[in-house]
């Protein structure tokens, strides 16, 4: 569209005409002002003021962004670019106003932006429950260290710590909360898959087995931590495989016996029916994929059994008793501190007090502790010590966790710990066997765990 320096109308084309929503009526020598004052095209009043700031102070270049509600395509956000035309003299002739229809770009950006925001107040809850979930992690441990040491005649100071420790958990769990309402829920790959076996098969019977008034459930589990590399998903499916094949093999009455027993660095569970056995000649057969011995069966149980057991390098073992039923037995691996017992591990936390806690508890189980207190420190004591192991913090003075992961051997196991709640960042590459994380607050057992868990999966 195109005005006199009276702002009377000179042209306007058809396109300008739809955007704008004008008839094909003749508005030529109209005053632009006469139609925006009358109401008849709203949208016009934000022109006129464009025009007014072009021609009235001579700016150069004048932009609006205009909304107009369309009968055919809702409404769409216009931009409108006003430029003046000076005569050879320097007098002021005319202005153009060229409008472009940017609703699709327009509502990209206040999605970007909106996003930008989004994201960047999740980095803040992020910082923010990092700096708190720090002390919190050193308050609960040295709680527990002090509940472990406190006479048990002393029951008031007792039920003290364990309302410091309560607290705190509760604390961690509404900091988890407003970090999974900004961020969203996280399912964290680097997270180490660990599971108590025996806590798994003790619900498993409680909650599964009770009711099969029909079957005599035996049940022997030898005492000790039954720790296993794997998720309790794994866990429970593994269980629930095993022990339905055992219920489904008896008719009528029977019996089912339950052993779990450690032997060195390994656990044995062991479930042998009175049912019909295998009728395969060969039993182990029965664990490959789509082979069943089941008239209904599509062979798939057990086959996921096996891939449990091969994820934790462990196997399984079929075979029927002489008494004539079957027997399953799955070996997994168990995961001890004592293979941290003389390794050196360098302990990398700029926060003193749970530095020093951590390495007491490493040095409990027989490891050697290297301090460093920041990046640079560490990268110096990798350089003169050659360590077995590293623990470090992800948010360190100078160089974070991520850079010194970068400096690691691919050999040396690396717990990652941070007040964060999960691994972030698009440009952080794959987790590799022998590097895990670890969120804090954590009690010391499960830190160990942990360190006991890269360990295992870099032993290959």
């Amino acid at each position: 569209m195109a005005v006199d320096s009276e702002r009377r109308i000179l042209f306007i084309n058809k396109q300008a005409r739809n955007l704008l929503g004008i008839g094909d009526r003749d508005l030529s020598q109209v005053p632009i002002s006469e139609l925006a004052s009358s109401g008849e095209i709203s949208t016009l009043r934000s022109i006129v003021g464009a025009l007014d700031t072009a021609l009235i102070d001579r700016r150069t270049f004048q932009r609006e962004l205009l909304t107009v509600e369309t009968t055919d395509r809702g409404i769409r956000t216009i931009a409108c670019n006003v430029t003046p035309l000076f005569a050879d003299s320097g007098d002021l002739e005319a202005a153009t106003a060229i409008f472009s229809d940017i609703t699709e770009v327009h509502a990209g950006e206040r999605r970007r932006v909106g996003l930008e925001c989004e994201a960047h107040i999740a980095r803040v809850v992020s910082w923010v429950a990092h700096e708190i979930r720090n002390p919190l992690a050193t308050i609960r441990m040295y709680a527990e260290i002090a509940a472990r040491d406190a006479d048990e005649s002393l029951q008031s100071l007792q039920d003290s710590i364990q309302v410091i420790t309560d607290q705190v958990d509760v604390a961690q769990g509404r900091i988890s909360n407003v970090v999974r309402t900004v961020s969203g829920p996280t399912t964290d790959p680097w997270a180490p898959a660990i599971c108590s076996f025996e806590q798994q098969l003790q619900e498993y019977l409680d909650n599964e087995m009770t009711t099969l008034d029909h079957l005599v459930i035996h049940k022997e589990i030898s005492p000790g931590e039954y720790h296993v590399p794997l998720s309790e998903h794994d866990v429970h499916s593994l269980i629930s495989h095993i022990l339905t094949n055992a219920v489904e093999a008896i008719s009528g009455p029977g019996e089912i016996h339950v052993d779990l027993s450690k032997h060195d660095s390994r656990m044995h569970f062991r479930v042998k029916d009175t049912g019909c056995g295998f009728p395969d000649e060969d039993p182990q057969r029965l664990v490959e994929p789509f082979i069943t011995a089941k008239e209904r069966g599509v062979g798939l149980g057990l086959s996921s059994v096996k891939r449990i057991c091969d994820m934790a390098r462990g196997y399984i073992h079929l075979e029927n008793t002489p008494a004539g039923g079957g027997c399953v037995t799955a070996d997994l691996p168990i995961l001890s501190p004592d293979v941290l017992r003389g390794c050196r591990i360098l302990l990398v936390e700029d926060e003193d007090n749970l530095r020093n806690l951590l390495a007491r508890k490493i040095e409990q189980v027989g490891g050697v502790v290297l301090h460093a207190s920041d990046g640079l420190e560490a990268l110096q004591s990798m350089a003169d010590t050659n360590p077995d192991a590293m623990v470090t913090d992800l948010r360190l003075p100078g160089i974070g966790g991520f850079d010194l992961l970068q400096k690691t051997s691919r050999e040396m196991p690396v717990l990652v710990i941070s007040g964060a709640s999960h691994i972030e960042g698009s440009g952080v590459a794959p987790r590799k066997p022998g590097v895990a994380f670890l969120g804090k607050p954590f009690d010391l057992d499960e830190f160990i765990l942990a360190l006991t868990y890269v360990f295992w999966e870099v032993s290959i």
